[in-house]
């Protein structure tokens, strides 16, 4: 009877506060998905630029205008593919944060990161 006096007058203590620690949860999971996402760009980057560097030495060896055009069309295909995948994660990203709050009430931000392959 005892404990079970001392349990309910610890569980039901207003000045224990139980969602902090979901909040700083979610405030670390939040944390994470940014970093996630920016490891995921900055790799990204990376393989544009390689695709770009080894595109740049392969068309002047191919021959004829019709390789060329072929060459072009799977590389385009291809870049086109990534954009989609990161479109998609952002945009899931975006929305995964606008369900999390920070545990000052603030709402969390990811802010649109600029892709060399997304550049007009």
């Amino acid at each position: 009877e005892a404990l079970v006096g001392l349990l309910d007058a610890v569980l039901a203590d207003p000045l224990v506060d139980w969602t902090s620690e979901r909040e700083g949860m979610a405030a670390r999971q939040n944390l994470e998905l940014a970093v996630s996402l920016s490891l995921f760009v900055s790799r990204l980057e990376e393989v544009w630029d390689a695709l770009k560097q080894q595109m740049d030495e392969l068309v002047p060896l191919l021959d004829g205008p019709g390789s060329v055009m072929a060459a072009y069309c799977e590389v385009h295909s291809f870049l086109s593919g990534l954009q989609a995948r990161v479109a998609q994660a952002q945009h899931k990203a975006a929305a995964e944060e606008a369900l999390h709050h920070y545990p000052g009430g603030e709402p969390t931000k990811i802010n649109s990161i600029p892709l060399p392959c997304c550049r007009t």
